[in-house]
């Protein structure tokens, strides 16, 4: 698939980018740095895709029906909908005429 393609190719990238830092020379350790940062990003992007490379994809038409299920069979012990008539943290209010 494309994303396993990808992943290829980061990994090319990836040897070809450790190859040039080893053969840099020591005076140039601000190219170096610079390299190693290249590095550990793409290393960081390549976990990144391949654990998406594992993910189950779903079709949208069926997971927002079976989220409209889900909210209609839970809709009573939403406290949004249907908050709690009585607090009992509330102290009770009486109302006193003069």
């Amino acid at each position: 698939s494309v994303l396993f393609k990808l992943i290829k190719k980061l990994l090319k990238l990836i040897k070809k980018l450790k190859a040039e830092a080893k053969a840099q020379s020591s005076s140039k350790a601000a190219m170096s740095s610079h390299r190693e940062e290249q590095v550990a990003r793409l290393k960081h992007e390549l976990e990144d895709l391949s654990r998406q490379c594992y993910f189950q994809r779903l079709k949208t038409s069926t997971t927002i029906s079976e989220i409209i299920q889900y909210i209609n069979s839970h809709v009573q012990e939403d406290p949004l909908l249907n908050p709690v008539k009585d607090n009992p943290f509330n102290p009770k209010k009486s109302c006193e005429l003069l």
